[in-house]
């Protein structure tokens, strides 16, 4: 780097911390003064209760006790204040650790020299509001850095398209207040520094790609035109970062307007995934997003707990002996187009009825719509866990007869994640769920489970949930896997997309048969070692199902040398409790791991799902 302009660097860097940790001192006070406040206040009350609690019943009660709730609402009100000042304080700690990571140099069309725009997580301003240190990544102008390179620019801005002249491209990575290196680049991100952080071992959660956001990516994030944004995105390509960052700036700019955390829901596959992502929203400076995984909106539907969770469901296809496939066919006919027209039908002919549950049972008896699967359902209605599908419907006809609650019509962006595992019913459920709601819609096709899906299966989505402007927008640039392993796991595919791999080279996947299952545990034992000297942080043993992880965890688990710790990941949201641990399949989908071993699952999707979960190293192990 040249010294005079490292020289300039570093003091505008000390400059931004000085303002920073000025603005912090002051908003601690505030917050000491505030909490003071807030103690005299209750302490105020306490002496002023027993006086008016005495007079509620005298002549002039009415009057006392509207006083005490005027002392209760004005604590309220501080509190409030005190909550924002600290969240404030928060935000400026985090500023001092590392305030920016870009700077643009941009030249508005009408002026003659060009201004610095340094672009952060979060804004700083000087004195005045107007003065910008440091814009928010989701500011209008800063979608200049993502989305061009040097010379002609433009962006959208509340008062119509800016247009100016781009001169200057800067990333810095600044950590703990100190600035390590800056380079300039006339590209969107300077792809060596992207490597650099692929290259980097995977921690128990998702961090924030602010720094490194891509152009597509950017332009899926900032989307503010479609009521449906659609999402199919190759393993690897991004797309829960894109639906994290989305959420994040939708509560910055808003669809009107700005949208509150409890304005958006964010629905996750499982719990494990809940937690794995907790962190990506609070990094970006927003806090108490709702998430749900589905069985919850079944249960706050339905007010039932006792049903088959969608993991029991996969945990019973996979173990099920039954060759008429019963299980399969009637979890495929229930949540089809066709039965959803039924209970549509059914339910507007019994609007009478309270009950989803009562409505559904008589649908079943019903001798003029029996079909096959209907005994099946029948039999299983008696036993005290209802099946999943069942589930579905029960909510479905609950919503049609008595309609959502006034609170989901707060909701106005649900951002599905993994939605190739979703059904037609599941999104008949969150239409009359959310009828207020615009959606963003992520998952690829090649990662279903339960069932084959074709790309027809947006044009699905588009039809049920029915918004005036939709979008289908795909990702087709793989960060996750090396090209190596995205070669391997594309053999897998019957007809593998076009994936364009990021060109991070690594080590060629291998396959491992063993002729006992003594030989088979000793290959991976001896795999798993390789790994943890190559100082892997997260080892994944995918196995199909949960049965199978866990009987793997209980055998190898007598086979360990001392040195070596193994757990075996389970669906309460709990992350792993080792380095190295055995987890079914479908906990690890959307999930990535630095070694990836793939222990006896023999079905060519399923192996490609397991082997794009891999970002450094992957074998394969079969008996």
């Amino acid at each position: 780097m040249d010294q005079i302009m490292e020289l300039g660097e570093i003091r505008h860097l000390e400059y931004i911390l000085e303002t920073a940790r000025d603005q912090l001192d002051k908003s601690e006070e505030r917050c000491r003064n505030k909490q003071q406040e807030i103690l005299e206040a209750k302490r105020e009350q306490r002496e002023n209760a027993v006086h008016q609690v005495g007079n509620l019943y005298s002549r002039d009660g009415f009057e006392e006790l509207v006083a005490l709730s005027q002392y209760a609402n004005e604590i309220a009100r501080q509190i409030t204040d005190f909550e924002m000042e600290e969240q404030k304080s928060l935000r400026l700690k985090k500023v001092i650790l590392a305030p920016y990571f870009a700077r643009i140099d941009f030249q508005f069309e009408e002026e003659d020299v060009p201004e610095q725009i340094y672009i952060g997580r979060f804004t700083l301003t000087g004195d005045k509001a107007y003065d910008i240190k440091v814009y928010d990544w989701r500011s209008p102008i800063a979608s200049v850095f993502y989305r061009y390179g040097l010379g002609d620019a433009a962006f959208h801005s509340p008062a119509g398209e800016v247009h100016g002249v781009v001169s200057l491209k800067r990333q810095y990575e600044i950590k703990d207040s100190q600035m390590e290196y800056y380079f300039d680049s006339e590209m969107e991100i300077m792809d060596e520094f992207l490597k650099q952080l692929l290259g980097q071992n995977a921690s128990k959660s998702m961090h924030a790609i602010v720094e490194t956001i891509q152009k597509d990516q950017d332009v899926i994030i900032r989307d503010m035109t479609n009521d449906l944004m659609m999402v199919q995105g190759a393993a690897g390509s991004g797309k829960t970062s894109v639906a994290l960052h989305r959420a994040a700036f939708l509560m910055y700019q808003g669809l009107s307007k700005k949208l509150l955390a409890n304005n958006i829901l964010i629905l996750s596959p499982n719990s494990l995934f809940e937690q794995y992502i907790s962190r990506v929203l609070p990094e970006l400076g927003e806090e108490n997003v709702v998430t749900y995984i589905f069985e919850e909106i079944i249960e706050n539907c339905t007010k039932k707990k006792k049903f088959q969770s969608y993991r029991a469901f996969l945990e019973l296809t996979a173990e099920s002996q039954d060759t008429s496939g019963v299980v399969e066919k009637s979890f495929e006919y229930k949540t089809s187009p066709g039965f959803v027209e039924i209970m549509k039908q059914y339910a507007a002919r019994h609007r009478n009825t309270k009950s989803g549950k009562e409505l559904y049972i008589r649908l079943l008896n019903n001798p003029q719509l029996d079909c096959p699967v209907f005994a099946y359902s029948r039999d299983n209605m008696s036993k005290k866990t209802i099946l999943y599908e069942d589930a579905l419907c029960i909510c479905f006809l609950q919503l049609l007869l008595t309609g959502p609650g006034e609170e989901c019509r707060t909701i106005k962006q649900v951002i599905i994640d993994e939605v190739q595992d979703y059904t037609p019913l599941h999104f008949e459920i969150l239409k009359v769920l959310y009828p207020r709601a615009n959606y963003t819609a992520l998952g690829d096709i090649n990662q279903s489970i339960s069932r084959k899906v074709t790309m027809d299966f947006y044009d699905q989505i588009s039809r049920i949930l029915d918004r005036p402007k939709s979008l289908l927008v795909t990702l087709n640039k793989s960060f996750r896997c090396s090209r190596q392993i995205l070669e391997f796991s594309a053999g897998f595919l019957e007809n593998p997309a076009n994936v364009e791999s990021f060109c991070r080279d690594g080590v060629p996947p291998e396959i491992y048969k063993a002729e006992t299952v003594n030989e088979l545990d000793q290959f991976i034992l001896r795999e798993v070692e390789t790994c943890l000297n190559g100082g892997y942080e997260s080892i994944a043993l995918i196995c199909e199902n949960q049965k199978a992880a866990n009987e793997l965890h209980k055998r190898l688990s007598k086979k360990l040398p001392e040195q070596m710790e193994i757990s075996a990941v389970k669906d309460n949201g709990e992350s792993p409790k080792s380095k190295v641990f055995t987890i079914p399949l479908y906990m690890a989908k959307g999930l990535e791991f630095d070694g990836v071993l793939i222990v006896n699952i023999t079905d060519r999707q399923h192996l490609y799902i397991a082997s794009t979960r891999a970002l450094h190293r992957l074998n394969v192990f079969q008996l």
